[in-house]
């Protein structure tokens, strides 16, 4: 009987032990600082976006979009909005669609002029040397390819609300 007992204290402690592993474990995760699956970092220069900045822009706002993504094209009418409101405003800013292989060029400027987008001009944009790797994605750069903003994903009305406060 005392070996059952010594046994089974024994197995609990191991149990205890793990459940409080795992418990400050995830402790740790939970308060470590957010990632950016992307890489890319708000205040760098990358190369690969001052190459797809139009000459003669200021700066310019990227469309990083690609075909068969649901949420690019459930973002198309704040597209639409985000480019109305750039042009009333008189901005010296490019809108650029940006699509990560030539072959996208024609799908996806079809797809923009079908819903009303009127972009500046639809182009390759070399994903990896921007560090981007998902997309609906609106960058915000400078004409040397600084990145001054970034958003991922689909936004919603508080997030395009932001994005619209910037012009």
């Amino acid at each position: 009987m005392r070996k059952k007992w010594k046994s089974i204290l024994e197995g609990s402690s191991y149990l205890v032990l793990i459940v409080l592993c795992t418990f400050l474990l995830y402790q740790h995760l939970a308060d470590a600082p957010p990632t950016d699956p992307q890489g890319l970092t708000v205040g760098e220069t990358y190369e690969a976006l001052q190459a797809v900045v139009p000459a003669g822009a200021e700066s310019a706002w990227l469309l990083a979009l690609n075909p068969n993504c649901s949420y690019c094209d459930e973002s198309m009418s704040f597209y639409q909005t985000l480019l109305q409101t750039l042009r009333q405003k008189n901005d010296r800013a490019a809108f650029v669609a940006v699509v990560a292989h030539p072959d996208f060029i024609a799908g996806e400027t079809a797809t923009l002029i079908a819903n009303g987008v009127a972009v500046d001009t639809v182009v390759k944009l070399d994903f990896k040397a921007a560090e981007l790797s998902a997309v609906p994605a609106i960058i915000q750069v400078d004409r040397d390819g600084k990145v001054n903003h970034f958003w991922r994903g689909y936004l919603n009305e508080a997030r395009q609300a932001e994005v619209l406060q910037l012009l």
